[in-house]
């Protein structure tokens, strides 16, 4: 037998750009993780660069200010939380089962990462920007999917309406059933199904 087989492969070495992009990345997430423990208003750096590992002076190599953090915090978790779908929903047909799919996704990673809440909900006050960004980047988002099965019964800027008022479904049914003492759970089968029966009767997915 070869005896290079037995050589273990030595790790590729990081480059600078990947090395600075995972340290960025560890501290959106350190900042995700402290917000949904103690909310905008107490999320110091300190705390933050403590959860994240890295050196308090490091932070100021990636933003300027604590103010800066938050407006890229949001953003930056409604892309994991649009990722997570995508990969729940990329092979499935447009219509009703893409949009069941995509809701027990919403659900499910609401589950996985239940500090979305907190940095949501804070994030009118605390980040109004990142707030904005982030809710119109999941309206464009709802946008594209209806023009796919709905576009012949609305008008352009009716898609958008109606991809709020889905967005604002989404987000009391989470909040009423999806969030328990305990944490979060499992969102009951039968409020999914009225979420799509409305849809199945006014949009016609």
């Amino acid at each position: 037998m070869n005896a290079d087989a037995f050589i273990e492969e030595r790790p590729r070495k990081l480059t600078r750009a990947e090395k600075n992009e995972r340290t960025r990345a560890a501290l959106l997430e350190a900042a995700a993780q402290v917000v949904g423990e103690t909310g905008y208003a107490n999320a110091s750096i300190a705390a933050i660069t403590v959860e994240a590992g890295v050196a308090q002076g490091t932070f100021y190599n990636y933003f300027e200010s604590r103010e800066e953090l938050f407006d890229r915090l949001l953003p930056y978790l409604g892309e994991r939380m649009l990722d997570y779908i995508g990969e729940r929903t990329r092979d499935l047909p447009d219509g009703g089962e893409r949009e069941e799919a995509g809701l027990r996704a919403f659900f499910s990673f609401l589950v996985e990462r239940p500090e979305f809440y907190r940095v949501l909900y804070e994030a009118e006050t605390f980040a109004p920007a990142a707030f904005r960004a982030h809710t119109d980047n999941v309206a464009r988002g709802f946008v594209r999917v209806l023009k796919r099965g709905a576009e012949r019964k609305f008008t352009p800027r009716q898609l958008e309406a109606i991809s709020f008022m889905l967005m604002g479904a989404r987000h009391y049914l989470a909040m009423r059933y999806a969030r328990g003492e305990e944490g979060s759970r499992r969102v009951p089968d039968w409020v999914i199904k009225t979420y799509m029966d409305m849809l199945r009767g006014g949009l016609g997915l």
